[in-house]
Order: structure tokens, then sequence, then C-alpha cells
């Protein structure tokens, strides 16, 4: 609850371009991605919504350190 009304940053998916050219391994992981889905669709929304929620305050956490770090070689 509290990650939705924090002022945290979460990845925007909006710069993905998929109708670009891909390598052959990004078919084959998308092909075993689909599978597992089909076949423990619980399970593996869980863990998919788990990271995407987590990924927030963990990339918060890098920039802040980053920042830290910046601000000291100057």
């Amino acid at each position: 609850a509290y990650l939705m009304i924090c002022s945290i940053e979460y990845p925007s998916f909006k710069d993905i371009n998929l109708f670009r050219r891909q390598p052959p391994a990004v078919l084959l992981l998308v092909t075993f991605a689909v599978a597992v889905i089909v076949l423990e669709p619980e399970k593996t929304l869980f863990a998919i919504l788990t990271l995407y929620a987590l990924s927030g305050p963990i990339w918060q956490l890098f920039r802040h350190t980053e920042e830290e770090t910046t601000k000291s070689e100057a």
C-alpha cells in the first residue's frame, strides 16, 4: 500500500521497440516465458509482479547511491 502513495519511480516500458528486428535468442526466451506462464500461471504472474514491485525501490536505491558517489567525487 505504501508503494502506491510514495514518490518512487518505476521503469517505463514505453521506450521498448517491439517491432525492430530481434535476435533469435529473444524468440526462444519469449516462447519459454509464455510456456512457463501457461503451465504455472499463478506462481509465474505472482513472481513477475513481485519483481516489478521490488524493482522501483531497488532502482531508487541504486540511483540514490550513484548520486552520493557523484557528489563526493565533485
